[in-house]
């Protein structure tokens, strides 16, 4: 994984993690979201965020440290281990990871758009991991580092599949969907 981070800045591997971990996953976050736990996207943060349909529609749950069931706890161990991996590969300082679930149902999408803020550099690597298959629309477009118009790779949400890139430098969307998709996605964090 890190040598195609380091060629191109994004990765996608099929069938990254069990299906069973994967399923007790999407479980959990299934029932949250009929619990109606899930809250509107929004974009930007502190002072700057808002809710701009137009940019972003969707609905989220952060997942909590507090958070420990079978599933996220394996999860969550192979994701430390990535980032010490990451760590010692591109000699970063990442400390910590934060995460949380998106559900998009038919018709949700996000523009075009970094996973950094523009005021703050402290998200460094992003992993997105689909926990159902999404048949038709919700596909994540990844556009060539740096760019925001050249597309340099298409990936169908498929359960199971995980991938990463670097928050600063690659420029990604998720197009429209037709059937619910659920996605785990996980910041590394240098702060």
């Amino acid at each position: 994984m890190n040598s195609c981070l380091e060629l191109g800045s994004w990765y996608a591997q099929e069938n990254f993690i069990s299906d069973q971990i994967c399923q007790n996953i999407y479980k959990e976050y299934s029932k949250r979201e009929q619990a109606k736990m899930f809250n509107e996207a929004a974009i930007g943060r502190n002072s700057t965020k808002v809710r701009d349909w137009a940019i972003r529609k969707s609905n989220i749950c952060w997942i909590e440290e507090s958070d420990d069931f079978e599933g996220l706890k394996e999860f969550n161990l192979l994701l430390q281990q990535m980032m010490i991996s990451l760590n010692q590969y591109f000699f970063l300082s990442l400390k910590h990871f934060e995460s949380q679930v998106a559900y998009y149902t038919k018709n949700d999408f996000y523009k075009t758009h970094l996973d950094q803020f523009n005021n703050s550099s402290r998200r460094q690597v992003t992993c997105i991991l689909y926990l159902n298959d999404c048949p038709v629309g919700g596909e994540l477009i990844i556009y060539k580092k740096g760019t925001k118009d050249v597309v340099d790779k298409i990936v169908n949400p498929k359960r199971g599949t995980l991938v990463t890139f670097f928050s600063g430098h690659i420029y990604h969307e998720v197009r429209p969907v037709e059937t619910p998709r659920f996605s785990l996605t996980t910041w590394f964090r240098d702060d």
